[in-house]
């Protein structure tokens, strides 16, 4: 969503608590790619009025840290009517759903929310994806030239796909020819390599 965010030229706001940041890896992503800087703020009021969404997300009691607490912080961001009194008239709020307890059905009539609009759409949007991936001609992709390579170095977040399934090769890629710095295609965290890697793909893949 960020990358995406980003591609645009969108301004983002990263509204989290202590520990729970965009990753430095992400932020470092969005720099390379797309120029984008990422302002993190604690408190929504800070910036509630200067949104023109605002993007929910539950919080994933089964992806947190084991430092953060999740009893500590799982109330600390709950979206109700009070919390969006100053926001523009015109701004919309959006969440995968489904949710917990971080958006209050309050706002379920509100004409801001289109978080069920959204997941609507996401509908139509993974039917242009099947239809493409199936050898669909409607949907034409237009990704960006990137370099990818394979290595014998598995990936060092302990979170990634390949650290639980022995069967994926781990694979990096280039982002920016300024920026020589390798990326794990599969989570997207920068990789410290210097050798045993090999070139697998030069060729258009997608962000």
């Amino acid at each position: 969503l960020a990358l995406g965010v980003a591609m645009f030229g969108g301004r983002i706001i990263n509204i989290a608590p202590q520990g729970l940041e965009m990753p430095d890896h992400v932020v470092e992503r969005l720099r390379i790619l797309y120029k984008a800087e990422v302002e993190t703020v604690r408190d929504l009021k800070e910036v509630i009025s200067d949104l023109d969404v605002l993007y929910v997300n539950r919080l994933q009691k089964e992806r947190l840290p084991e430092e953060v607490d999740y009893e500590a912080i799982k109330d600390s961001y709950v979206i109700t009517p009070d919390s969006i009194r100053n926001s523009k008239h015109d701004m919309i709020i959006m969440h995968p759903l489904p949710r917990v307890n971080e958006l209050s059905y309050e706002l379920d009539g509100d004409s801001r929310a289109m978080y069920f609009e959204q997941s609507r759409n996401g509908l139509f949007v993974r039917m242009a994806l099947i239809l493409a991936l199936t050898g669909g001609t409607y949907l034409k992709l237009n990704p960006l030239e990137r370099e990818r390579m394979e290595s014998e170095v598995k990936c060092g977040n302990p979170r990634c796909v390949t650290d639980h399934e022995p069967y994926l090769r781990p694979a990096y890629e280039v982002l920016s020819s300024k920026d020589k710095g390798r990326f794990c295609v599969y989570c997207g965290v920068k990789a410290e390599i210097t050798d045993s890697i090999t070139p697998l793909l030069k060729g258009r893949i997608s962000p």
